[in-house]
């Protein structure tokens, strides 16, 4: 809650684009973009009109000073002989302004090799955009994933149940807060200029019994309009049980966004339709960030080891802090078990943030950051590795197990919380070939796996 506006100079939230020369020394080319402005926290690459070269998804999360204002602008741009136009309303339209999206990643939903679109944000459902031949639809409701809004964090994809088809967990704020949400009892948020001083006010409320009520106290609401609140509110007994409706009446019936569903998320899918399921009980202790997919304990399924927290809550409602990192352990392709930073050395009680998986040598790194902390880095006890680069002309690619099970691989840069991975996968010793299909060629390319 709070009075919002935002005078800075435009300069401060434009984006830039630095070319590396290949020595490790970065040019400023930014004159190869369009304007980008805006705050962002998801950028990732992919060649969504196969025409050779990578294009690029640029996720707006807020313009700073105007929260919760879905006005931010997200932008599509298309690579047109190494510099980049502003596709968005000719080859996505609805993603002009899709809302506070946290991360947005190109991903092979249904199998026809053409990298979708997927996104996920705060007070929004989990949206799906089907790559149509360089143009984008919106299907989520065909999904079967737009009745869940959340406070959703970040996107990890993964074949789960090596079915050769794409599986997503989306990770989300959990069920261990002051706030909660649910599908009968959402959390709304609402803006307007209540007092009509030209800045936009803004307020929550949860819901109880089908009524909505202030999350925020009389004190807290008279501080941003004070006018207001003074005039309607003069004894605490007469705010005691009001609504959003008996306090505001129509005011912010506008502007306002729900979100039903706090829990972590496993999105199995069925030939293009997502079965959605709960993460472990234990996962839901804190909200998760950092995601990464990798075969933990070489049994031949993926595992996901994350991070998460979040300590700068406010003081009335107390940090969101009791999760220590993990991994989530793949059970056969039938769901995951949860193992704590304790058990499974993957110890980050800070507040995680970004994370990637990396292969240095003969070693499996995961790398963590943390808000206002050090960046911690954590070696796998492993079985023998390789890394494989992936070619920019590559649209699908495929594992082939020594057991005859065929995992669908990420190939496209981009999905990871303020973080990517480089484009490369990770393969072990269960591991007996890769394939690769190229770009306007019917073959796969085949590579053999050998330690």
């Amino acid at each position: 809650m709070a009075a919002l506006s935002y005078h800075g100079p435009i300069i401060l939230i434009t984006h830039r684009l630095y070319i590396n020369n290949g020595s490790g020394v970065f040019k400023d080319e930014t004159n190869r973009l369009p304007n980008v402005i805006g705050s962002c926290n998801s950028i990732s690459s992919a060649d969504y009109d196969q025409d050779g070269d990578l294009d690029l998804f640029v996720a707006g999360r807020i313009l700073p000073g105007n929260y919760p204002n879905i006005q931010v602008r997200s932008y599509l741009l298309k690579n047109e002989g190494g510099k980049f136009i502003d596709a968005t309303e000719s080859d996505a339209p609805a993603l002009f302004m899709p809302g506070l999206i946290c991360e947005a990643i190109f991903t092979d939903y249904n199998n026809d090799n053409k990298p979708d679109l997927m996104l996920v944000g705060e007070y929004t459902p989990i949206i799906f955009m089907k790559n149509t031949g360089g143009k984008f639809e919106f299907v989520s409701k065909e999904t079967k994933t737009f009745d869940r809004s959340g406070w959703f964090n970040s996107i990890c994809p993964l074949d789960m149940d090596n079915d050769g088809d794409m599986d997503y967990i989306i990770s989300n704020k959990g069920n261990n807060s002051f706030i909660r949400a649910s599908q009968n009892e959402p959390v709304h948020v609402y803006w307007t200029d209540i007092d009509g001083n030209g800045r936009t006010d803004f307020f929550m409320s949860y819901t109880k019994g089908g009524q909505r009520y202030p999350l925020y106290s009389l004190d807290e609401m008279a501080q941003v309009v004070p006018k207001y609140m003074g005039k309607k509110y003069t004894t605490y007994s007469s705010f005691m049980n009001q609504t959003m409706e008996d306090i505001f009446g129509d005011k912010l019936n506008d502007n306002q966004m729900f979100a039903n569903e706090f829990q972590h998320l496993l999105l199995v899918n069925n030939g293009g339709v997502f079965n959605i399921q709960p993460l472990p009980f234990e996962t839901q202790l804190g909200p998760i960030y950092g995601m990464q997919s990798l075969d933990v304990n070489h049994d031949g399924y993926l595992d996901v080891v994350f991070n998460g927290n979040n300590k700068y809550t406010r003081d009335q409602h107390g940090p969101d802090d009791a999760l220590s990192g993990g991994v989530l352990l793949n059970q056969g392709g039938a769901g995951f078990k949860y193992l704590n930073g304790i058990e499974s050395g993957l110890h980050l009680p800070g507040d995680g943030r970004g994370m990637i998986v990396t292969q240095n040598g003969d070693n499996v790194y995961v790398i963590s950051t943390q808000n206002n902390d050090f960046v911690k880095t954590f070696k796998l006890k492993s079985n023998k590795s390789k890394s494989i680069a992936v070619k920019n002309n590559v649209i699908e690619a495929i594992a082939t197990l020594k057991n005859g099970a065929k995992r669908k691989l990420v190939i496209n840069q981009g999905s990871g919380y303020m973080s990517s991975n480089s484009k490369r996968v990770i393969v072990d010793d269960n591991i007996k070939s890769l394939s690769f299909r190229l770009l306007g060629k019917e073959t796969w390319e085949n590579l053999d796996i050998s330690f």
